[in-house]
């Protein structure tokens, strides 16, 4: 019997197919995030990003009542934006936030790197970009 496997930044595995990514990030108030991230998917393939937002001190960081987006885009100073996708806040008192890429989300994208980041808005308004770094998308062999 085959027995998922879950790694600190890594997916775990159906056979040997990669669905989810883990992303530990750090809510630094009123800072920029930390070193850009990169994320890669296959164009036309699903994909969730669980993403944990943390203090300065690795304690989860309390998103009840929050709203989180990942926005894409093929470079940061565009005024369009891709693809925002809205977050699934599943365990708000442990920082946890879930992104999922459709397979229609990217199917009709070419191949190249975008650049991306995650916002998370407080109840209270207050807005923080706890990642951002390089969207790295290719096109598999058999469409």
């Amino acid at each position: 019997m085959y027995n998922p496997v879950k790694t600190d930044k890594q997916e775990s595995m159906i056979g040997q197919l990669d669905y989810r990514e883990y992303i530990y990030t750090f809510l630094f108030m009123g800072n920029q995030p930390m070193t850009p991230y990169t994320l890669s998917l296959y164009a036309g393939n699903y994909k969730e990003y669980i993403v944990y937002v943390q203090d300065k001190d690795r304690h989860p960081v309390d998103l009840t009542g929050a709203t989180a987006y990942m926005s894409f885009k093929i470079v940061k100073s565009d005024s369009t934006i891709l693809l925002q996708k809205t977050g699934t806040i599943s365990m708000p008192t442990q920082g946890e936030v879930r992104f999922y890429m459709q397979n229609t989300d990217t199917v009709n994208w070419e191949e190249r790197q975008y650049v991306f980041d995650v916002k998370v808005i407080t109840p209270s308004g207050n807005a923080y970009t706890v990642i951002d770094g390089v969207f790295d998308l290719k096109q598999p062999v058999n469409p």
